[in-house]
């Protein structure tokens, strides 16, 4: 096993939502910014919660948003396939934001973040703790599982936008990775007063191959 690098180049990213006319137009916007990330020689690259959301504005944006969530868990697939392409294309790392899946058809859906590694192959987190509009408006339900990601860069915890008011997720990961955790969001917005918090979730080392 090779040693873990000393220093980590890390690009983080903010994600302009345009309107797209086809799959390939999201396709040439992602790969531009892995791109950029991969020109910078970076090892590791984040996107934000709910990027994908962008492919919403294939479809009928009138209907229930609720509907529309459930479609965009269908295209899970190809972004999936999308990005695993683009890390082992680049030899990079890439947290790919979040999007909606579903693990079988009619089954709830989950805001789930993919870890790639630069041979493509992946596993995921899902978002624990919901917001309201997620829960209310969305129904989307929460995971209940922290998971380790064992990488060539190290050991490293992944939380979803407002898991991150929920300290005891970074300190339940803590002792297991001594490297890094990543997050990723829908908007850097602070966490809201009152804000309860959480017994640790039980945790599981989820590992790409190197």
């Amino acid at each position: 096993m090779p040693p873990l690098p000393n220093r980590l180049r890390v690009a983080s990213l903010q994600y302009f939502i345009r309107p797209v006319q086809s799959f390939d137009q999201f396709a040439d916007q992602v790969s531009a910014l892995v791109e950029t990330a991969a020109d910078y020689e970076c090892k590791l690259l984040v996107f934000p919660e709910y990027f994908s959301i962008q492919l919403l504005t294939l479809g009928d944006l009138r209907r229930p948003v609720r509907e529309q969530i459930r479609d965009l868990a269908s295209q899970a697939p190809r972004v999936v396939e999308l990005f695993s392409g683009l890390a082992a294309r680049h030899k990079l790392s890439i947290l790919g934001g979040t999007i909606p899946v579903q693990d079988e058809p009619g089954a709830p859906v989950h805001n789930e973040a993919f870890f790639f590694n630069p041979q493509g192959r992946h596993a995921t987190q899902g978002k624990l703790h919901m917001t309201r509009f997620e829960t209310e408006d969305w129904r989307v339900t929460a995971r209940q599982r922290l998971k380790i990601f064992d990488t060539a860069l190290g050991k490293i915890g992944v939380t979803i936008c407002y898991d991150v008011a929920f300290p005891e997720i970074a300190r339940a990961a803590a002792p297991t990775t001594g490297r890094a955790s990543c997050a990723c969001a829908t908007a850097p917005t602070p966490a809201p007063s009152g804000t309860r918090s959480s017994e640790a979730p039980p945790q599981t080392v989820a590992a790409p191959p190197r």
